[in-house]
């Protein structure tokens, strides 16, 4: 399961994006937020965190949007 999150990462560059939960860095465990919303561990332990900001634009969103069709 890793190693198909890390390839999707790595197909998008440039773009702010990480495998597990922000605030458990380094550890392989389902985000608790995750697990709040009742998402399945087998699911959830396949998640791709996407970091976005004030500044980021509906282009940028769209953009990244289209670089997942194409890397999925």
């Amino acid at each position: 399961m890793q190693g198909k999150r890390m390839k999707v990462i790595v197909m998008l560059p440039g773009v702010a994006a990480s495998t597990g939960s922000a605030c458990h860095a380094g550890s392989v465990a389902l985000s608790p937020v995750l697990a709040a919303m009742g998402v399945p561990p087998g699911e959830g332990m396949g998640a791709v965190r996407f970091s976005m900001g004030r500044a980021s634009t509906l282009e940028e969103l769209e953009e990244v949007l289209g670089m997942l069709k194409v890397s999925v």
